[in-house]
């Protein structure tokens, strides 16, 4: 019997949870990863087409504002690729849970990267908010 492994990832800062609470396909998806990091590969297996699907809604509503950014869109990608990786290894006769935990870490790797790009990106949206460049070389002349 193969057993369940914990896989865990970076959040976004709480602080930064209000920029985008209107984005409901996130939270779904990451309520959707709360539950399924506990699965076994067999699990795991069965609902990556959910995981799929998930990660598309998400995917094309990213909301107006900070995050239509190309390298915030490259993050997103690659974590569907990977999610996709996933859905290919449903259809594979070979399906080892080895392989299958390994695309799971991924997966969580991925979507990490997705959380800090959304801290990074509110991170500089409140510097350039706080310091005024322009006052900067003022103080310079």
């Amino acid at each position: 019997m193969t057993t369940s492994a914990t896989y865990t990832y970076k959040k976004i800062l709480p602080s930064y949870l209000k920029e985008i609470e209107a984005w409901e396909e996130y939270f779904t998806l990451k309520d959707f990863l709360d539950q399924w990091k506990e699965s076994t590969p067999k699990e795991a297996l069965d609902n990556a087409l959910e995981l799929k699907s998930l990660t598309k809604n998400a995917k094309d509503s990213i909301p107006e504002g900070p995050l239509k950014t190309p390298a915030f869109r490259a993050r997103i990608n690659v974590f569907q690729n990977e999610v996709l990786k996933l859905v290919d290894l449903t259809d594979l006769n070979a399906k080892s849970a080895y392989t299958t935990k390994q695309q799971m870490t991924t997966i969580f790797k991925t979507f990490s990267n997705v959380n800090l790009k959304i801290n990074a990106i509110f991170d500089k949206q409140n510097i350039n908010n706080t310091v005024k460049i322009d006052s900067v070389f003022k103080k310079m002349r």
